[in-house]
């Protein structure tokens, strides 16, 4: 079977969705177009707001058919250069591994492959600059494009200095010809209804062709400083602003410190953020902190009832809708705006965005194991900024920082930052002597011990809730450490844990009797009796909210149990309401490990042909996040294999490649549920 074409939709991608069309640039796309072909590492350098990202999120959309993955990295929310790898290796996709670093698992997962890796915004991380030059270099089909406001100075860089966009000189005769030069073209088609300062009733005419012309001129042709004034035409006409404007660029004179390309985005800026009221640039100034953009709750959330005040910024064009229903302001805003806050300020609105985050996370932290899959839904588009606000919080801010480290320990374990998480808990379990914050520590210490199975930190915080008198707390922990010394497969310990559980006096917790059951079952299917635990967890099920993390938790179990004891019809309906569930919730990992066992009821079921192709799915998916099957998982994948017959393997195997990974799990559950 020939393999299909690579288009963006099969590619292994987390592309974000443009929010603006590209205007201007198709020479520049060209260019780098052609140098992503040949070249392994190449920059694209210039000023800020002068669109680098923009451009580069085209580049890698257009190039996306020539690789198998295009993986988009934003490095504006990292502050420490060490931490650059381990964000590759997120949004990658890469579990952590025992004793490996980052670095090392992304060099060995692209050495083989075809990757087109975007490093968006290096510049405030640049000493990683001669790792990624490393990384360009893993394997022949590699290639990074990096947009830097400078270059790396590594061997092999390409740069391509992206200039801003053509500006009128005054020979353009008539309104067409006016239209036809990319910066007029950029302006009017963000002024219109349709653009981000939607409902401006405006169009380009003959009365303002000069004025709008001039106003190009003075805003140096750079794409963000145009946007900004796109929206300022709400409030005046061309001339208007341009008279303006020129106040500002008089003030900024002609020192060496503003670049002459720079000079209008500062001079737009400081009308911009100049004209507005105090409670307006106030709230600016603090939304500013928010490094990986923010929702209107959390604005709330940060600041207060700011409902108002952030529809003006809105329309102002100095925030802006991105994916997601998320907001954020602009980078080079931010920066301008960092510019313009005092010290106490700035610490004042970090405490406020870590405040808000910790609200956020708090919910979920002591009962984390029962609701992950519902507290990643909600910090999993924070990561940025949970990651920002730690770096801040432990330089600035003790007390704010052991209570953020501890509300998001478990989701850093879940969301592949444990290496980041347990440097920062660490710290602050060190630092902090309130008996009840090292509970909370230790607990999110315990939930990083799913890495290498280790219960070692969860017993740990089992023992410090009970000196609390903590019942739940020290329920929950020593769940999860029965369930690491099950995956550990250390049966006896895994009895004395859960005999611990059964023995705590009245667990006040709604989720408590079926974690219990959960734990007791693998209890009894590590002791060779899964029939045992089956009746009860079937009832739970029955009453598990859909979607839920406790559907997860039983439908993954239930699948266990009943491939176990033969049942594989069973088996294959609960693994695919399981690999669902996974998939839903971003998690490859338990998605390949309900795969697995999908592909072994399907053999049970002499299903021999879905079986192989099943099993030939997990294959790729194994390698493609760089992570070998252990324990049952593992035990379950090599027992699939012996069985699958060499000829239909191979066919099998051809079948997966022309999916990949992502379709091909959802071929494989949607095959479970017998989905069409």
């Amino acid at each position: 079977m020939t393999p299909s074409p690579r288009t963006l939709e099969r590619v292994r991608t987390n592309l974000p969705s443009p929010a603006t069309e590209l205007i201007g640039r198709d020479d520049e796309l060209s260019v780098l177009l052609d140098l992503i072909a040949t070249a392994h590492l190449v920059t694209l350098s210039g000023p800020g707001g002068v669109g680098k990202t923009r451009l580069a999120l085209e580049v890698a959309r257009r190039a996306a058919e020539d690789f198998d993955a295009v993986w988009w990295v934003a490095l504006e929310p990292i502050l420490d250069p060490n931490e650059v790898m381990g964000a590759v290796a997120r949004a990658i996709g890469l579990p952590e591994v025992a004793g490996v670093e980052a670095a090392d698992r992304v060099l060995d997962h692209l050495r083989a492959r075809s990757v087109l890796l975007v490093l968006d915004a290096l510049e405030h991380v640049i000493d990683v600059a001669p790792l990624i030059g490393k990384v360009a270099r893993a394997g022949p089909e590699v290639r990074v494009l990096v947009t830097s406001v400078l270059s790396l100075r590594v061997g092999g860089e390409h740069m391509l200095s992206l200039d801003p966009l053509r500006v009128p000189t005054g020979s353009e005769r008539d309104i067409e010809a006016l239209r036809s030069v990319p910066s007029v073209a950029l302006l009017a088609g963000r002024a219109t209804t349709d653009g981000p300062g939607a409902g401006i009733d405006w169009e380009l005419t003959e009365s303002e062709r000069f004025d709008i012309a001039r106003l190009c001129r003075q805003l140096d042709g750079v794409p963000l400083a145009l946007e900004l004034a796109a929206s300022g035409l709400r409030a005046l006409d061309a001339g208007a602003l341009s008279r303006q404007l020129d106040e500002g660029l008089d003030a900024l004179g002609g020192g060496a410190d503003v670049p002459t390309r720079e000079r209008g985005l500062q001079a737009i800026l400081t009308w911009a953020v100049g004209r507005l009221p105090e409670s307006e640039r106030s709230l600016l100034l603090g939304l500013a902190v928010w490094s990986a953009g923010f929702t209107t709750t959390l604005a709330r959330g940060a600041f207060g009832d700011v409902d108002d005040e952030l529809e003006a910024l809105l329309a102002a064009g100095l925030v802006r809708h991105t994916e997601g229903g998320r907001l954020e302001v602009p980078p080079p805003v931010r920066r301008f705006a960092a510019e313009l806050t005092d010290a106490e300020a700035d610490d004042a609105a970090h405490a406020a965005v870590t405040d808000a985050l910790i609200a956020l996370a708090e919910p979920f932290e002591k009962r984390w194991l029962a609701c992950w899959g519902e507290g990643r839904r909600v910090l999993d588009p924070e990561a940025g900024n949970v990651f920002a606000e730690l770096d801040w919080a432990e330089l600035m801010d003790y007390g704010r920082h052991v209570r953020l480290a501890a509300a998001t320990g478990w989701w850093m374990s879940q969301s592949g930052a444990g290496e980041f998480g347990r440097d920062h808990l660490e710290i602050a379990l060190a630092r902090s002597t309130n008996p009840l914050m090292r509970a909370r520590c230790l607990q999110a210490l315990g939930a990083l011990g799913l890495k290498d199975s280790d219960p070692t930190g969860a017993l740990d915080a089992a023992d410090a809730w009970h000196d609390l008198g903590d019942v739940a707390g020290e329920f929950y922990s020593a769940s999860y450490a029965a369930h690491l010394y099950g995956r550990a497969r250390e049966g006896e310990a895994m009895i004395e844990v859960v005999d611990r559980c059964v023995e705590l006096p009245g667990v006040d917790d709604p989720d408590a009797g079926w974690i219990l059951s959960v734990v007791e079952a693998e209890v009894v299917a590590l002791l060779g009796h899964p029939e045992e635990a089956l009746e009860p967890l079937l009832a739970l099920f029955a009453d598990a909210p859909e979607g839920s993390t406790r559907q997860f938790w039983l439908a993954e179990r239930l699948a266990g149990l009943e491939l176990a004891l033969h049942r594989p019809g069973d088996a294959l309906a609960h693994g695919g309401i399981a690999a669902g569930l996974a998939a839903a919730l971003a998690a490859p990992i338990d998605e390949l490990g309900q795969a697995v066992t999908i592909a072994a009821a399907l053999l049970q079921l002499g299903r021999a042909a879905e079986a192989a192709t099943a099993w030939a799915v997990c294959e790729l998916g194994f390698d493609e996040v760089s992570w070998s099957p252990d324990g049952e998982v593992g035990d379950l994948y090599t027992a699939v294999r012996a069985s699958v017959d060499d000829d239909a393997l191979a066919t099998a195997r051809k079948e997966a490649a022309q999916m990949g990974m992502e379709r091909g799990l959802a071929w494989v559950g949607q095959t479970a549920r017998g989905e069409d």
